[in-house]
């Protein structure tokens, strides 16, 4: 297990999403503070441009043309390698409906926990603690997943200037 947080990338018309720059800055924060790595996936065609402008220490670029719109399965089967190959401590996904069309088949796949609703997330003692929305964010709950986990990022919980950048 190593200490990598792996951001799976959104897009649309060859577009990045903001969520995406968001979880890069709160991944490079969370792995400063575990030792270990950002590693931004970028599954897509045609977007080599666009992998060059996450602040991450490391951007993978899958560039194949059944990536080049979403498609679960096609999807799920490069993140499930990337995961295999990489062993991330934490895989972050945006909560939307790419996200979690991936999100829970992969933890299946793994067997690594996932927190879903996640607003926030920390790291102290090298435990990531999740914050979770529950009963439509009328409440909240931590929960502090054993090993390699996966977490949905809510839209809007990290700034997303803190992503922008290039790869270090």
């Amino acid at each position: 297990m190593s200490n990598d947080i792996l951001v799976i990338t959104e897009h649309l018309n060859g577009k990045v999403a903001d969520i995406s720059y968001e979880m890069v800055g709160k991944a490079k924060a969370l792995a400063s503070m575990l030792g270990g790595q950002a590693i931004v996936a970028l599954l897509g065609s045609g977007m080599s441009a666009q992998a060059s402008t996450f602040a991450s220490d490391k951007t993978i670029y899958v560039d194949d043309p059944a990536l080049a719109q979403f498609n679960p399965e096609a999807y799920g089967k490069v993140i499930s390698q990337l995961i295999a190959t990489h062993t991330p401590r934490l895989t972050l996904f945006g909560s939307s409906s790419m996200g979690m069309d991936v999100a829970s088949w992969l933890s299946a796949k793994t067997g690594n926990a996932c927190a879903a609703y996640v607003k926030d997330l920390s790291a102290a003692g090298g435990e990531i603690t999740a914050t979770c929305q529950v009963y439509a964010g009328k409440a909240l709950v931590e929960a502090v997943p054993g090993g390699n986990a996966i977490a949905l990022i809510l839209a809007g919980s990290f700034p997303a200037d803190a992503g922008r950048g290039t790869t270090s």
